[in-house]
C-alpha cells in the first residue's frame, strides 16, 4: 500500500490523496493506537519495505527526521484545532 502511495504522491495532484490520509493519520483528537495509525505512519516512512528492513539500510535518520516533522504537523493540527475553538 505505501508504494502506491508513494506513487499516487509522484503524480500530478496526488499531494491531495496524501494531505487526507495524512489528516486521518494525525487526526489530534483520535487515539495514535486506534486504527493502527502509528503502523501506517512507519509503513509510509518505510517506502514499500518492512520498517525492519527500512531501519537496517541505514536510513534511520531519515526516520527520526520524518517522525520529527510528523509530530511537528500533529503539533500545528492541535494548535490550528485549539486556534478554532476558542
Amino acid at each position: 500500500m505505501a508504494v502506491y502511495i508513494k506513487q499516487e504522491c509522484c503524480r500530478s495532484g496526488g499531494d491531495v490523496q496524501l494531505n487526507v490520509l495524512l489528516d486521518f493519520l494525525l487526526d489530534p483528537s483520535k487515539d495514535l493506537d486506534e486504527h493502527d495509525r502509528l503502523k501506517w505512519c512507519k509503513a509510509l516512512i518505510a517506502g514499500g519495505v518492512t520498517f525492519e528492513e527500512f531501519a537496517k539500510t541505514g536510513n534511520i535518520l531519515l526516520y527520526f527526521i520524518l517522525i520529527y516533522l510528523l509530530f511537528y504537523l500533529l503539533l500545528i493540527f492541535v494548535v490550528i484545532d485549539i486556534l478554532l475553538v476558542t
